[in-house]
């Protein structure tokens, strides 16, 4: 049986320690393969510290252009003065992409913050091997696609575009183990992406914002997710093979 690829991406790496500490659990134990880390925020330095080093885990940088939580914020790493079409009158990032977009973003600026977080993310010892984007962006601007494409061919990096081929997943399921042991059926062909944003039901979630609970909790149900012995018998079961960007770069 012809062999079926699933790229397990968690999401929001040294977003909080929450999120970090739930993702490497996830892929110690687990299914997950690739980690995208996010450098603009407050656990990023303990993050790395702690993680940077890991060589089992296939790291990308999570571009980030907003800053989505209620009662926690971050900003861009280039200085907030050089790159004012990006973020608000404190300093920091908008909350959404569409709020982006009505600003009319400078292109140049957009670069420049991605480019100089590529730096954090290397200086800090992480090796980045692919680049995606927090909140998928990069539609705000008709050129921004392709400004990230060639990029990322100019610094020897996958950009995730190419492998966004969804896992089917019925939405209509609302617990995300259930939602994952419908879609691993026989008529699966190719190769899939899986996203999830694993973390923990504490306190640190629950405070990121004021619907921190039900994030908290779907977070926690994401970790397990990958970690479900059911999951990962119905994968051998149908030769479906989790894999990390590099290593799905090196079979073509």
């Amino acid at each position: 049986m012809k062999p079926i690829y699933l790229l397990t991406q968690g999401d929001d790496f040294a977003s909080t320690e929450a999120a970090t500490t739930a993702i490497m659990e996830a892929h110690e134990r687990g299914i997950l393969r690739n980690a995208s880390v996010m450098v603009n925020c407050p656990y990023f330095e303990e993050a790395a510290r702690r993680y940077a080093n890991t060589t089992s885990l296939c790291f990308g940088l999570h571009g980030v252009m907003n800053s989505e939580w209620s009662n926690i914020r971050w900003g861009p790493v280039t200085p907030s003065e050089e790159v004012p079409s990006l973020v608000d009158d404190g300093g920091n990032f908008l909350e959404t992409p569409m709020e982006l977009y009505r600003r009319r973003p400078v292109l140049g600026e957009i670069m420049v913050e991605l480019k100089n977080q590529l730096a954090k993310a290397r200086n800090a010892g992480f090796d980045i091997k692919y680049v995606d984007t927090h909140m998928r962006f990069e539609w705000i601007r008709e050129d921004l696609t392709a400004s990230i494409e060639a990029w990322c061919q100019e610094e020897g990096l996958i950009f995730y575009k190419p492998y966004e081929r969804y896992l089917p997943l019925d939405e209509n399921i609302k617990n995300p183990i259930d939602r994952l042991k419908k879609a691993l059926h026989s008529e699966l062909n190719g190769q899939y992406l899986l996203i999830g944003h694993p973390a923990y039901d504490i306190a640190e979630m629950h405070n990121l914002d004021v619907n921190g609970s039900h994030i908290a909790r779907e977070r926690n149900l994401e970790r397990l997710m990958f970690m479900d012995n059911e999951v990962i018998e119905r994968m051998r079961e149908l030769s479906i093979l989790p894999i990390s960007y590099d290593e799905l770069e090196r079979l073509k």
